[in-house]
Order: C-alpha cells, then structure tokens, then sequence
C-alpha cells in the first residue's frame, strides 16, 4: 500500500461529524470531558497496515459544526487536509484533485474500500466509548482501559491532566486490518 493512500486513510480514520450519543447511566464517564464539543488537539499518528506503515503530525479542530484535521510530514508541510461539516467532507491532498462526499465513512468506503470507524474516534481521543462498545473496562482510578467497538479493539496507554481534565495521551486502536496509534500532546478548549 503507498504511503500516499496510508495518509488517506489515517486522516478517514480521524474523521467524524455525525454521532450517535453515549448512555450516561450504562458507564462511569465524567460529565466534562463528555460535554465537550469545541476542541484542539495536537500529537502523533502511526498507521500500519501489515509490513507497511506511515506515521505523521496531526492537528485536528473540532467544533459542533464542523472539524479540520491536517497530517503534517517531518519538516511541518501539510501531508493532507480533511474538512467537514454535516452532509459534506472534502479531502484535499497534494497535487490531487479535491474528494468529497456526503459522508466520510462513504468516502473512504467508496474511493479505498476501507471500513472504519470514522464517528467513533471523536469519542476516543476524549478517553469515552461510543454507542457501540462493547466489553467496556476501566482501571483502578476509574479511567477507560480498553473495549471493543464495530470490530476494533481500543486500548488506552496513558494518561494527562489538560486544563483540568483528565484525557489519553496516548492509545492505540486495531481490528484485522489496520493497527492505529495516537499519542495526544496538547489540547486547547
């Protein structure tokens, strides 16, 4: 697999506007960082694929009407850019035309063939599980540690304090296909 099309599919792997919303009385979850909907992240993202793998800086901005992820290469330039807003995302990449679709997970499903769970990962990069997980267990200080939802298996690694919340610094994610791992070193509210 190119390098070209790993870079695509971390940035698909990232996206997400439309969610379905957590049981607040099924798990243990705190309030804050469940409410929250206008965020920044930085950090580090590595995607493999059997022997072939791809890493890259990320910047994802997420706000209630819309999200910006940006992959960056080594030297800061912009490897790709995905921008969404309910009903339209478009992936803009270097020297490519433009992609765009109604739904992410239908853009990468309909250009890649990949399926992934693209409104899942907003939920946990915020340390939460989404609506469909699935064999749910936290550690002794009540934080998440692992589940599995829509055939992935999600493992938090480590954890940080960000203007007062309590949110993974770094995890990982695999299913049969594709390992994905995150590691989250600063967020804005």
């Amino acid at each position: 697999m190119s390098k070209h099309l790993l870079t695509i599919l971390a940035l698909l792997l990232l996206a997400g506007c439309a969610t379905r919303s957590i049981d607040r009385t099924r798990y243990p979850l705190p309030t804050e960082v469940m409410e929250l909907k206008r965020w920044e992240l930085d950090g580090r993202i590595a995607l493999k694929n059997g022997k072939e793998g791809f890493t890259a800086g990320l910047n994802w901005v997420e706000t209630p009407e819309s999200y910006l992820f940006e992959l960056t290469g080594p030297l800061g330039e912009t490897r790709a850019r995905l921008n969404a807003t309910p009903g339209l995302a478009t992936l803009e990449l270097p020297n490519e035309p433009v992609l765009s679709s109604p739904n992410t997970e239908l853009l990468l499903a309909d250009h890649f063939g990949w399926a992934v769970p693209v409104e899942s990962l907003k939920f946990w990069v915020r340390g939460l599980p989404d609506a469909n997980s699935e064999q749910v267990q936290f550690d002794p200080e009540g934080r998440l540690q692992t589940f599995e939802s829509r055939g992935w298996q999600v493992r938090y690694l480590e954890w940080q304090q960000a203007n007062g919340l309590t949110l993974p610094k770094r995890l990982e994610a695999r299913n049969e296909q594709l390992q994905l791992k995150l590691s989250l070193h600063d967020w804005h509210f």
